[in-house]
């Protein structure tokens, strides 16, 4: 199997950036001591992204003790800033790499691909693909499209059942016999017309029964008794759009794509985790 996804063109791509980031951007090289102590004052810890702060001033602390602020953004962030500035330029550049919104976002984003590209992560199995192939299928089943007329058979008002089964099966003789819809005694509101509708909106409308019973219809066939938690129907299936798919090949490098993505998202969180948790996180109160 490994040898099979290694000539994958799509895996190629995949392996060819990820090296080229690399080596542009190594974990490895720390060049100073880090101060892992993080102070979050009392007005950011009510905010609620105070986490995703946390995380990106992990990230920025990194960067900074890797080198990875030579980066053309943030050197014309950084060129901007002092051109229009008299004041002292280290100590300006010096404050800018660690509040500058635009240079911490890239200082954190370079950090991040860093990190991930770091991180070993498993090329998928034949059982892997096999089952998120399974797995779209599945999704893909809920996006079919059909077009379909329906006549509704409400509860008796005086009794509250469901209406009696003769008079269905009466409506389903008539409109196997090629009579319209119109001239079928039912409790519908209006003439029904051709429904188009997608299977997840079926569910939502009429109940997942009811949109799992429909999928098993014939085409071009008057079929009932049908529930949902409207009453009961008789319906004919005039259409069923299914969602498109990918030849094979192209699904299997898809889902060899989509799995390695998934495993380098899964990875990226753990190693994140792990750093984060190197950090004493402190809380107190803002000076005014």
């Amino acid at each position: 199997m490994p040898s099979t996804l290694a000539r994958q063109p799509i895996v190629h791509f995949l392996v060819l950036g990820a090296a080229l980031f690399f080596v542009r951007s190594p974990t490895a090289a720390v060049r100073e001591p880090i101060d892992r102590t993080i102070v979050v004052g009392e007005m950011r810890a009510g905010n609620r992204d105070v986490s995703a702060w946390i995380e990106e001033e992990v990230l920025v602390r990194e960067a900074l003790a890797r080198g990875l602020e030579k980066d053309p953004v943030v050197d014309r962030r950084i060129a901007i800033a002092l051109k229009f500035s008299g004041g002292d330029g280290d100590e300006l550049r010096a404050s800018l790499l660690r509040t500058d919104p635009v240079v911490r976002r890239r200082l954190a984003q370079s950090m991040r691909f860093a990190l991930e590209n770091s991180t070993e992560v498993a090329e998928p199995d034949a059982a892997a693909i096999d089952l998120h192939l399974a797995e779209r299928a599945r999704q893909r089943s809920h996006l079919e499209l059909y077009s379909f007329e329906i006549l509704t058979f409400a509860k008796d008002a005086a009794t509250g059942r469901e209406a009696s089964s003769r008079r269905i099966q009466d409506a389903l003789r008539r409109l196997r016999s090629g009579k319209p819809p119109a001239a079928v005694d039912s409790d519908s509101l209006a003439l029904p017309p051709t429904v188009a509708m997608t299977r997840d909106r079926i569910a939502a409308y009429y109940g997942p029964s009811f949109a799992e019973a429909l999928g098993g219809l014939t085409e071009g066939s008057w079929s009932g008794p049908l529930a949902s938690v409207h009453g009961l129907h008789v319906v004919r299936v005039r259409e069923r759009q299914r969602a498109p798919t990918l030849p094979a090949p192209m699904a299997r490098e898809q889902a060899i794509v989509d799995l390695i993505a998934a495993r380098r998202a899964e990875a990226l969180d753990e190693a994140m985790r792990n750093l984060v948790a190197r950090y004493d996180v402190r809380r107190t109160q803002d000076s005014h």
